[in-house]
């Protein structure tokens, strides 16, 4: 009888940890920072070599018959990635709105145009619950997490500010070395980890 009670608090303890790809539990700013922006990341570095294999293709350039024979596999690719990370963003959003004590419902404004805008800084911005709510504990933030949110937030679009910024302050010549900077970075980029 002992050894019950001491099974069912850690299969009790079990399922009050939620995964982070399910729709139970919270998720805080940072915390959905770093998830939203880690999950775009590695979809964009898988999606984009795919891409870029098409786009430089022969039957591409040369409009070869068998060109949209050869789309047929990309396509179902990103089908299929988007599919995945259709979902994996939706279970994202509806944790970040359980954090807030709201229903998971309320993600369906993400579909709604103007409304959509809105509706992602509240994600970003909205305080989450500081104690337990209906949907749960509040989850820590982990360390990295913290990281990886604040470079989301802040880091990563300010670069691109500065980035743009330096692009139309430079002559047409300075901008057009830039860029074949950028661009061979990226097909080395591309030739590691595809080709």
């Amino acid at each position: 009888m002992t050894t019950e009670v001491s099974q069912n608090p850690s299969s009790t303890n079990d399922e009050k940890v939620p995964k982070i790809f399910s729709r139970k539990g919270r998720l805080g700013r940072l915390s959905f920072a770093a998830w939203y922006g880690l999950v775009g990341s590695i979809f964009a570095l898988l999606i984009f070599p795919i891409l870029f294999r098409c786009l430089s293709s022969n039957s591409f350039h040369n409009h070869h018959p068998d060109f949209t024979y050869n789309l047929i596999f990309p396509i179902i690719i990103f089908f299929i990635f988007g599919i995945i990370l259709f979902y994996l963003y939706t279970v994202l959003s509806i944790k970040r709105v359980h954090d807030c004590n709201q229903s998971g419902w309320m993600v369906l404004l993400s579909f709604i145009p103007i409304v959509n805008i809105l509706f992602s800084i509240y994600l970003y911005c909205a305080a989450g619950t500081s104690e337990a709510n209906q949907y749960g504990n509040v989850r820590e933030t982990k360390a990295w997490e913290k990281y990886l949110g604040w470079f989301y937030i802040v880091v990563l679009p300010l670069f691109s500010l500065v980035f743009t910024g330096v692009i139309f302050f430079l002559s047409d010549d300075q901008r057009y070395i830039l860029l074949t900077h950028v661009i061979t970075f990226y097909f080395h980029y591309l030739e590691i980890f595809y080709f």
